[in-house]
């Protein structure tokens, strides 16, 4: 069996699908996601992990020169 480019495995979406998927399972549930195009839940979660993972695979750090703190914690607990 030869791969299709457009395929991520064995999964029974296309790579754009899953790319566009996790777009809107951010404004909605996994399950109300899945309900509005017509997948199950776990297929959303399968393409919002595949995205993640791809996401974390070609991010760089190299270009950071600072990291920016926005509050700071005087004590514990208040």
């Amino acid at each position: 069996m030869h791969p299709v480019p457009w395929a991520i495995g064995n999964s029974p979406i296309t790579k754009h699908f899953a790319t566009f998927l996790p777009f809107w399972a951010r404004k909605f549930s996994w399950k109300e996601t899945g309900q509005t195009f017509r997948v199950s839940w776990d297929i959303v979660a399968d393409a919002v992990s595949w995205v993640v993972k791809w996401g974390l695979e070609h991010r760089t750090l190299e270009d950071i020169t600072a990291i920016g703190v926005d509050e700071i914690q005087y004590s514990k607990g208040v």
